[in-house]
């Protein structure tokens, strides 16, 4: 693994410099999340994405491979009384859904930090309805002051090359200064 986020920090994942850089008021629009959306959150940590999320679509599939990121986003969706989440220990090598289950799939700040693409993305596209979306969420490769080592992050341009050589149509939104968002529509 080249890098993986430290659990011990996940304070970071809900903090307000975080609520600032991505407000889920300029993120939930670009997602156009329906009422009847299936969503899986690949890397969900403690629910920054996810309690949102759930309270738009049909029902999240909450996917993180730390179990103490899980403790805490069932303990943050207990006091959402989000009852529309189900919580899934794994990596994103075999994820315990089954083929063609959701219509969105959010990957936040996860790509970076996967080894095997090509694994990755067999496992995404295997658990993606046909012609469904998957919002990848990531560190531009600049230096700024937080965020994993700059030779690990994807550029954003190159990266959406990359997306679509597995067979996606992309659009990168730039969030702010060193994140973006590549919407990758299957074809």
């Amino acid at each position: 693994m080249s890098h993986r986020f430290d659990p011990a920090k996940s304070q970071k994942l809900r903090s307000e410099e975080r609520q600032q850089a991505l407000p889920m008021t300029k993120l939930l629009p670009l997602m156009n999340i329906q009422e009847t959306d299936l969503i899986a959150d690949i890397g969900a940590g403690n629910g920054y994405f996810t309690i949102p999320m759930a309270e738009r679509a049909r029902h999240v599939y909450a996917v993180d491979i730390e179990d103490r990121m899980l403790t805490e986003l069932k303990a943050y969706a207990e006091q959402a009384r989000a009852s529309n989440i189900t919580l899934i220990l794994s990596g994103l090598e075999k994820i315990a859904l089954t083929e063609n289950q959701v219509d969105k799939i959010v990957v936040a700040f996860v790509m970076h930090e996967i080894d095997d693409f090509d694994q990755g993305f067999a496992e995404l596209r295997r658990i993606l309805k046909p012609g469904g979306t998957i919002f990848f969420y990531e560190w531009e490769a600049t230096e700024t002051e937080s965020g994993p080592p700059l030779e690990i992050r994807l550029h954003s341009e190159a990266f959406a090359r990359t997306i679509e050589s597995y067979g996606f149509t992309t659009t990168i939104h730039v969030l702010n200064d060193g994140q973006y968002m590549v919407e990758a529509v299957q074809t």
